[in-house]
């Protein structure tokens, strides 16, 4: 299976289906000043034709130095480019804290900062979660969706309103795949592989976003536990891949979305060096070109 407009696919390892997905329509922004950049530019931007849609990317980092506690961040689009971010960063000490006083009050001020910057709520929201094994995804689907799409209906967003789409990245995963037909070569970047070595229970798949010189490309694996957005599989993988290009400390793709990256490294930087007693939310406005940083 290939998708519209591709070359033809190239065989991998385990006679699975591998595709390259459509290179995405990458607008660059010419002439941007260092200045410019810094107070907010965009030095380029990638054609996603999906209308009032709302990004959200959510993970936890966990102090291994101050045991019980974490910090938990969120950050979620503001703009149809999925270039600018609202971002929140809570500390919490348990998974009740951290559902109830830290995930879902970021995202209902993220839903009222859009509506505020567009005039209206999303009609679509498709979120990232990273830090999740799979002896949680039961919490995950039980007490963690069900908190989120209540904080939705108080936002005024009804269950036949709205369109979610709810995600597992997973990056630590031992999967790898080759290219065949010869010497065995890393597959190129927009591979997506979601037959054969995928689990017939999920709806999942593995994309190869990057490009590598030395070594093994690793794949990401991508998990949908929760979607009623009516994107085709093909659609869902093809946002995926777009969204690895709109990072912009790095002029290629990453090996995953911004919107599932920052909220990574940013608590991870913070609860490594707020050792004192910070402030228990903080929040900002900005574009995915500027590192997270303390006010």
């Amino acid at each position: 299976k290939v998708l519209p407009g591709e070359a033809h696919p190239q065989p991998v390892r385990h006679q699975h289906r591998a595709r390259q997905a459509q290179g995405p329509h990458v607008r660059r922004h010419q002439g941007r000043h260092p200045d410019e950049l810094q107070a907010g530019g965009e030095p380029w931007a990638v054609k996603i034709p999906l209308k009032d849609t709302m990004v959200i990317g959510y993970d936890t980092y966990h102090d291994s130095a101050q045991k019980g506690r974490s910090v938990g961040a969120v950050v979620a689009s503001m703009n149809s480019t999925f270039t600018k971010y609202l971002s929140v960063a809570n500390l919490h000490t348990n998974p009740a804290q951290e559902l109830n006083d830290n995930m879902c009050p970021a995202i209902a001020k993220a839903l009222r900062k859009y509506a505020e910057i567009n005039g209206n709520l999303p009609a679509r929201i498709i979120m990232y979660r990273d830090g999740v094994g799979d002896g949680q995804i039961p919490y995950v689907m039980e007490h963690e969706i069900t908190a989120i799409q209540n904080c939705f209906r108080a936002a005024g967003l009804t269950d036949d309103q709205l369109l979610f789409t709810y995600i597992i990245v997973s990056k630590r995963i031992n999967t790898r795949f080759f290219k065949m037909g010869g010497k065995p070569s890393n597959p190129p970047s927009g591979t997506i592989v979601d037959d054969v070595v995928t689990l017939p229970e999920r709806y999942d798949f593995f994309l190869v976003s990057q490009s590598v010189r030395q070594g093994t490309v690793n794949p990401t694996s991508y998990n949908v536990i929760k979607d009623t957005s009516g994107l085709k599989p093909n659609h869902l993988q093809k946002l995926t891949y777009k969204l690895t290009h709109l990072y912009y400390n790095w002029p290629g793709t990453v090996r995953v979305p911004p919107p599932a990256s920052t909220p990574t490294s940013w608590p991870s930087w913070w609860g490594r060096v707020c050792t004192g007693s910070p402030a228990s939310s903080w929040s900002r406005c900005s574009t995915t070109c500027r590192r997270q940083r303390m006010p």
